[in-house]
């Protein structure tokens, strides 16, 4: 973390860096011609960037230019249970070379803050007009995961930087929207806006302030509808009604039905 910019947040004990004097310093005024994003962004350069890298990154947001990349530092990674648990298998293999070679594996940890969330193996077996559905449909998914249940659970106590929020509480971007996100982060004594890279499906970050979108994707059906929650299916619902459901199709039939998409 730098040391230059950084200033008393009044009325608080934290500290913030100002990324507006930062930035004017390198053109007056340009400060308010940046959209918000750029802002955050800018506020994360001036926060952990290379000193002497950063008027260069600055300019960068300031010009708008593409021809070259800039540092980047996320608050936090948000993942899935299918490619979040493939890294954190990697990261258990680098600990085993790393004990074969005579070292420490207890220091392979992720530099960032990873948040798992389980969200990717429901199937749902027995429907609404059970009452006892939600509860059916999750031991069936717990009793079809336990090996891969059982390796995810220990990462969360095997490594550091690592949270795991397990099978049966929701969707990946409604419990990052709900629960995970601060929107704002307080570390080292410092204040900062929340920022999150997360994997492309489902989408992790959505309508919140001060956030930066990884890859930008619709939380809705191809036809307009919202999704189901993942508690609703556990539970035998859909929220799309009945008569919205569109009939099966054959790929056969596409050159009959012309080059428009086929409604979910």
């Amino acid at each position: 973390m730098n040391t230059a910019h950084r200033k008393p947040l009044p009325g608080t004990p934290l500290d913030h860096f100002d990324a507006r004097a930062a930035v004017n310093a390198l053109r007056p005024g340009a400060w308010d011609g940046l959209p918000y994003v750029s802002r955050v962004l800018a506020e994360q350069l001036v926060r952990r960037c290379d000193p002497a890298l950063l008027d260069d990154a600055l300019r960068q947001l300031v010009e708008r230019r593409r021809d070259r990349d800039f540092p980047w530092y996320p608050a936090r990674v948000v993942c899935h249970d299918i490619l979040g648990q493939t890294a954190l298998v990697d990261l258990a293999g680098l600990r085993d070379a790393i004990a074969e070679q005579g070292g420490d594996p207890a220091k392979v940890n992720p530099v960032v803050p990873t948040q798992l969330i389980v969200d990717h193996s429901l199937a749902v077996e027995y429907g609404g007009d059970d009452p006892q559905a939600f509860e059916k449909n999750r031991a069936v998914e717990d009793r079809r995961n336990e090996d891969r249940f059982h390796f995810i659970d220990w990462t969360k106590r095997a490594f550091e930087n690592v949270d795991v929020i397990p099978a049966g509480n929701g969707i990946m971007h409604q419990i990052n929207l709900e629960t995970m996100s601060p929107v704002i982060q307080f570390r080292d004594g410092v204040a900062f806006p929340d920022t999150c890279v997360g994997h492309r499906q489902p989408h992790p970050a959505r309508r919140r302030p001060g956030r930066h979108r990884h890859r930008r994707r619709r939380a809705r059906g191809r036809n307009g509808d919202a999704r189901p929650r993942l508690d609703d299916a556990a539970a035998g619902h859909c929220r799309r009604p009945p008569d919205r459901r569109a009939p099966a199709r054959h790929h056969r039939d596409r050159h009959r039905a012309g080059p428009h998409r086929v409604p979910a």
